[in-house]
């Protein structure tokens, strides 16, 4: 049985953030974020809990940016049918194919 429930893992400390000015890295990072190992645990959760159909959505507890994963709300833009098409259309044109080819 193969569930794929949509995830926020969180926004994590990572050196996505090499670059960035000191003082960004400094107090952000310190004080917001998660470490990416702590936040892997939404990934593994969605993967292993059975309880969990299409759709469910996980984030992490606290202010949906860290902290163990819970069972959260989706946004209502990603709810938005418009908005998702959008977004499904463009990431076939960035791949270069489409996802569900049609049958000849």
């Amino acid at each position: 049985r193969c569930v794929p429930p949509p995830l926020q893992p969180g926004f994590a400390g990572s050196d996505f953030y090499a670059n960035w000015p000191w003082i960004f890295k400094t107090l952000v990072l310190t004080f917001l974020a998660g470490s990416p190992k702590s936040l892997s645990c939404n990934e593994v959760r969605c993967a292993v809990d059975e309880s969990f159909t299409t759709g469910t959505y996980t984030n992490p507890a606290r202010m949906k940016r860290w902290g163990a994963p819970v069972v959260g709300e989706p946004t209502a833009y990603s709810k938005d049918k418009e908005q998702c098409d959008k977004l499904w259309n463009k990431t076939e044109k960035l791949v270069g194919e489409p996802f569900f080819p049609q049958a000849n």
